[in-house]
């Protein structure tokens, strides 16, 4: 049935090569097909060798062409699709047979050799090894094949198991599908090949196969399933090699039960060296019908084929058909009248009667070479059945060498053979755009004119008068023209007709009736006539010589001007005012002619005004404008003008050129350039139009051999040599969606937006329109949805609810807000400004998002302004908010004293904290601790009271405090005051002041405190160096002084000073005037603070801990001797002055004995020194209350302190927050 001659075994071997074809095929990037499972394997097909967006240009129209030789090819049931395999490229085809639009183009990754329908929408193929595949096909009016499909594959050998490596040969369906058989040899040490049946529906749901084998003792090399379902025949061949290397054949038919693939019947198919390569039935069932070839009896070295028709009961011949060409396929039509034989050398389709009687034959399959093409094989042939008006109702089709599929119509009735389809032009020669529809005219080979819309779909397909006769030469269409809607195409061979859109010739015209044409050149129709411009060279030798150039009237036959020139004039083309034709010969000289007389008669060869070096592949005019356009192999592109006789521009090209087109509204030219050389590869080269730069590049297959501009929308439609048909519109963001449909040209990720927000359909993409059918403004949550207030946030509805159950706005008509998290009923958008006092103003929204109890923080520390708490004990308990609004570095106050529990302080100059917040969090009495000796000043719960608030070091300890340092008073007078020299170096620290009196009397006994007054008080404890003047009273001869140290708490001391007046007579004193301070008690001999009363060191410098001796004294002798004085008496000293000395100092004993002890005071003084005239007196010291103290905490060790609890008095330990002891009512 599917049928291969012994050329399939040497394409096998070659092309698995790679070296079959190479000349035409290019290396592609195409999808594999999965590796198959043995199994029925479902999957989806994916593209990815589809043409890529370049350079902002989308393939929106692309019909692929085989580029090698087809195989096989089978009609689907319904006879609307044809599949074809293309064995070079392992690609299986499949087109609409009435519009020859590719539904399905599917690379493999090894040969395909064998195809046959399923059913109306699915398609079988086998490759050449044991794998198979399925694919659905649907046929929805694409411009471009399918990029994606459902798939099933599976391996056939060994009853679908995949057991054995093999290769197949043939493949076949039952004509009521439910039946599949496959055919081939298998890697089986005992058997030579395999006959597989299964159930159809295994290979499109994957339902059981329930497949039956048979194993032949020799391979299988084709096989058929009978007309009722019952039997496949196939053929075995039978092969002998002998020692010298010839061969022999002597091929079987094996009859195989189709349910239980047994055996029934096996017979020779001819005699010796009989060579089987095809069998199918005749559809009326009783026999079937082989194609063999075999040695002629009389030539032995000359084969000839052979077709013979069988009886299925016992083999007996019906008929024995001899054809003189070797039969490569065989295919009855479905009614069974007439049977086609495929041939090799010419390829053609011999049709043979019911008797064996060849009745004709035709077919035009070729491949172009030099200036016209030579017939090639047929390799398969199928047929169908068409719904039809007239009896021509039957279609026979068969695959060629040359990559084509010949369709043709057959009317038994009237004997009428005609083309009707021609789908793989194999070679493109040039292109015509209509001037006002979507049509393109494309010249083809074999004798066939194709135009094609937008879409890529057929709109008529035109033939050769001479389409499938006998011909050594097959003529092909060279050159196409548009003339009132028809296009005019002119053959290799010189003939030329016009084709109407019903398919037919308007009418013919035959060079060869007027001229001798070695090779026909071009025709340039005038587009204001009737009038053509046609060249071709008459010499048969060498087409490149002996150019003529003519003027015709096609339609009549009439010439009415005819130029020769030494050279062929290919390329030539009018201007768009019809008074200039210009062609280009075959060295490269451009040559103008003038046709602006109406009567052609009078047209004038204008000379060549510049030239290319060599063949010119473009002559075009620019629109509306006398500027023409030529490009040459040399690679220049070079722009004339007519009027001026002058070149605009020239651009260098990257290759030959073949094409040219303008995009004046882009302002680019586009030239198809590629390379002669071996046609695998050509681009599109764009350029700016004013300035001549390149723009960018389309890469393509094959060279690019015509372009042209559609007229509804300048897409640029181009056609490479081997019949691949693209048209690329703009697509700015190459999402595959031309600019024109895109709603979104500069988003590859949309590219329709159905209610018009902005948004695109694809919800898959996150720019998705979530609201397909309604319009919205909504971008945050979801996009293209009503928005009521614009803020971004979508209005909630039923399925999208608002926050926070779900995303939509919580505040649908307030612009600033949309999210509520804590549903509080202010949204989570915050702001606010700050004003001059650092406090928050004008806020908006919630500065607490997830708290419901808060939204305002005036002084933005992150504490709510809305504050709460509970009580404990006289404790807040439970704080929620900011006890302190309009302070930002406070929040809580646990004991409520006013005082934030965040306690901060820097230094000062002092030493002293600067403080803020609360030193004590757990005291509603304590606060502030400036000396940071952790000692308030007053306490509720127990603290130690800080009895020196400035002294780090002490707290409620007495400190020790002494006199100023090197204190030295010296009493002297003149004449008319008493002179006071008061120093010294510095005072204690916590000196409060320093007060010096005095008292006047006549007598040496201390005055009583009440006659003392003060002269002066100073409050800083730094050096002082001071004199002081006191005026003198009549009759008191003595001044007794008194210095009192008033410490910051504490006694005070005193030191105490007595003197006489000197009478001062004439020049010197007669009475020396002294200090005495021999009767003080506060005497500190040694300057070390401790008084002499107290010092056990009093001659020596010691510590206030070592009782005044240094630390390494030793107090048992305080004058580090045995008490003796070392000194010699003075010589002078009288006993008088020594009774004198005791005197006073028993009298300064006294003195130290009643001196008054002063505490602190309680007045305050202002830093410096001031006089007073008058005695101050000094408040008694103030004590303050003891508190109770306890033990340590038990729990932690911590300060336990008394707190009273519903009426009921404890101890409690703040660190821990342990109740300790009851200590009873209160």
């Amino acid at each position: 049935m599917k049928c291969k001659s012994l050329l399939l075994v040497i394409v096998l071997i070659v092309s698995s090569q790679q070296i079959f074809f190479t000349a035409e095929i290019t290396q592609i990037s195409a999808l594999d097909e999965q590796q198959p499972m043995a199994q029925s394997v479902s999957s989806q097909w994916q593209m990815n060798d589809a043409p890529p967006i370049q350079s902002g240009w989308s393939a929106d129209t692309w019909q692929p062409d085989p580029k090698g030789a087809l195989w096989d090819l089978d009609f689907s049931p319904d006879a609307t699709k044809i599949a074809g395999v293309e064995i070079s490229d392992n690609r299986l085809f499949v087109w609409n047979v009435s519009d020859g639009r590719v539904l399905l183009w599917i690379h493999h990754s090894a040969s395909i050799v064998d195809v046959v329908w399923l059913s109306d929408e699915w398609v079988l193929v086998a490759d050449s090894g044991i794998n198979w595949y399925s694919y659905h096909v649907v046929d929805d009016g694409s411009s471009t094949p399918h990029t994606s499909t459902e798939m099933r594959s599976g391996q056939w050998s060994d009853s679908l198991t995949g057991t054995y490596n093999g290769y197949l040969w043939g493949l076949d369906a039952s004509l009521n599908h439910s039946k599949v058989a496959f055919c081939g040899n298998i890697n089986h040490l005992n058997m030579g090949g395999e006959v597989v049946i299964a159930d159809l529906f295994h290979f499109i749901d994957g339902s059981p196969a329930n497949a039956q084998h048979f194993l032949p003792q020799y391979w299988s090399v084709d096989c058929a399933i009978s007309p009722n379902g019952a039997t496949v025949a196939a053929i075995g061949r039978n092969l002998t090699t002998y020692s010298d290397g010839n061969v022999t054949y002597r091929d079987i038919v094996y009859g195989v039960e189709v349910a239980t693939g047994v055996l029934q019947w096996e017979r020779f198919v001819g005699g010796d060296n009989s060579s089987a390569w095809a069998v199918t039935w005749e559809p009326g069932g009783g026999s079937y019908t082989i194609a063999y070839n075999h040695p002629l009896p009389s030539q032995p070295n000359v084969w000839e084929g052979v077709a013979t028709a069988y009886a299925e009961i016992d083999g007996s011949v019906f008929w024995y058909s001899p054809i003189p060409q070797n039969v490569s396929s065989l295919r009855w039509l479905p009614d069974g009248s007439y049977l086609g034989v495929g041939l090799f050398d010419p390829g053609r389709i011999s049709f043979i009667d019911t008797a064996g009687q060849i009745q004709t034959d035709f077919g035009w399959h070729a491949v172009k070479s030099g200036s016209t093409s030579i017939p090639e094989d047929i390799t398969a042939i199928t047929t169908t059945s068409i719904p039809a008006t007239t009896t021509a109702n039957q279609l026979m089709a068969s695959a060629g060498r040359d990559g084509s599929i010949e369709i043709w119509t057959v009317d038994i009735t009237t004997f009428e053979i005609l083309p009707y389809r021609r789908l793989g032009p194999a070679h493109v020669r040039e292109i015509a755009v209509h001037p006002i529809l979507d049509l393109v005219a494309i010249a083809e080979s074999s004798g066939v004119v194709t135009v094609r819309t937008s879409n890529g779909s057929i709109n008529r397909q035109c033939f050769h008068p001479e389409y499938g006769q006998v011909v050594y030469e097959i003529p092909f269409a060279k050159s196409v023209d548009w003339f009132n809607d028809e296009a005019i195409v002119a053959f290799s061979d010189g003939v030329i007709i016009a084709c109407n859109e019903f398919n037919k010739w308007s009418w013919t015209f035959d060079l060869r009736d007027h001229k001798t044409v070695g090779a026909f050149g071009r025709i340039a129709m005038h587009q204001t006539s009737n009038y053509a411009a046609i060249s071709w060279s008459s010499n048969t030798l060498n087409t490149s010589l002996d150019g003529h150039v003519a003027i015709i009237e096609p339609m009549s036959g009439q010439f009415f001007n005819e130029w020769q020139y030494s050279e062929s004039h290919w390329t030539m083309a009018f201007n768009d005012f019809g008074t200039i034709l210009a062609s280009v010969g075959q060295t490269g000289g451009v040559r103008l002619w003038n046709t602006s007389d109406p009567n052609p008669q009078n047209w004038m060869d204008d000379g060549s005004p510049y030239s290319h070096s060599g063949y010119v592949g473009v002559t075009e005019w620019m629109p509306g404008a006398d500027l023409l356009v030529t490009a040459g192999w040399d690679k220049q592109l070079i722009m004339w003008d007519i009027q001026s006789q002058s070149q605009m521009q020239q651009i260098t090209l990257v290759d030959e050129p073949f094409a040219f087109a303008e995009l004046l509204n882009e302002g680019l030219v586009v030239v198809g350039t590629g390379n002669p050389g071996n046609s695998l590869t050509g681009q599109l080269e764009f350029y700016n139009i004013q300035n001549s730069t390149p723009v960018n590049s389309y890469q393509m297959n094959h060279i690019p051999r015509g372009l042209g501009l559609f007229p509804s929308d300048q897409s640029l439609v181009v056609v490479n040599h081997t019949g691949t048909m693209l048209v690329l519109k703009l697509d700015a963001d190459g999402d595959g969606w031309i600019d024109v449909d895109d709603d979104f040209p500069n988003d590859p990720t949309q590219h329709e937006d159905s209610d018009g927000d902005g948004w695109g359909d694809d919800q898959t993409q996150s720019n998705g329109d979530y609201c397909l059918n309604t319009q919205g403004s909504s971008y945050q949550d979801r996009n293209g949805c009503p928005d009521s207030d614009g803020d971004g946030y979508s209005d909630a509805d039923a399925t999208w609810l608002a926050h926070p159950l779900g995303a939509a706005d919580a505040f649908p008509n307030m612009p600033s807000q949309w999210h509520d998290t804590d549903t509080d009923g202010h949204g989570d958008e915050y702001s606010f400004t700050v004003g001059n006092d650092g406090l928050r103003v004008g806020e908006s929204g919630d500065a607490f998002i997830n708290d419901v109890a808060q939204y305002r923080d005036l002084d933005g520390d992150g504490c709510g302004d809305n504050y709460t708490h509970g009580d404990d004990n006289g404790l807040r308990i439970n704080e929620a908010g900011d006890a302190f609004i309009s302070d930002p570095t406070q929040c809580n106050d646990f004991d409520g004293d006013g005082y934030g529990d965040n306690y901060t302080f820097t230094l000062d100059t002092d030493g002293l904290r600067v403080e803020s917040g609360d030193a004590f969090p757990m005291d509603n009495m304590a606060w502030s601790d400036l000396d940071g000796d952790g000692c308030p000043t007053s306490s509720a719960t127990g603290l130690a009271i800080d009895l020196y608030p400035t002294d780090s070091e002490n707290c409620d300890e007495d400190l020790p405090f002494w006199l100023p340092v090197n204190l030295a008073i010296l009493i002297s007078n003149d004449a008319s005051v008493w002179h006071l020299d008061i120093s010294w170096d510095s005072a204690a620290d916590n000196t409060d002041i320093i007060r010096l009196e005095y008292a006047l009397n006549n007598e040496t006994a201390s005055p009583i405190d009440s006659e003392f007054s003060a002269v002066q008080v100073w409050t800083s404890t730094g050096a002082v160096s001071e004199t002081l003047t006191i005026n003198p009273e009549a009759g008191n001869n003595y001044i007794h002084l008194r210095l009192i140290g008033v410490p910051d708490d504490g006694d005070s001391i005193s030191r105490d000073w007595a003197a006489i007046w000197i009478v001062h007579t004439g020049g010197e004193n007669t009475t020396e005037n002294g200090t005495d301070n021999s009767t003080n008690n506060n005497l500190d001999s040694d300057d070390d603070g401790v008084i002499d009363s107290s010092d056990n060191c009093p001659n020596e410098y010691g510590t206030i801990a070592n009782q005044g001796c240094p630390t390494n004294s030793d107090t048992s002798n305080q004058t580090g001797n045995d008490g003796t004085n070392p000194e010699d008496e003075s010589p002078n000293t009288s006993s008088i002055w020594y009774v004198l000395i005791a005197v006073m100092l028993a009298g300064l004993a006294i003195l130290a004995v009643m001196a008054i002890r002063y505490n602190r005071k309680t007045d305050k003084i202002t830093e410096g020194v001031y006089s007073m005239a008058q005695p101050s007196s000094f408040a008694p010291p103030s004590t303050p209350p003891s508190p109770n103290m306890h033990l340590p905490c038990k729990e932690c060790g911590g300060f336990v302190q008394e707190v009273m609890h519903q009426g009921n008095l404890w101890t409690w330990c703040p660190s821990c927050r342990e109740w300790q002891d009851f200590l009873g009512k209160r």
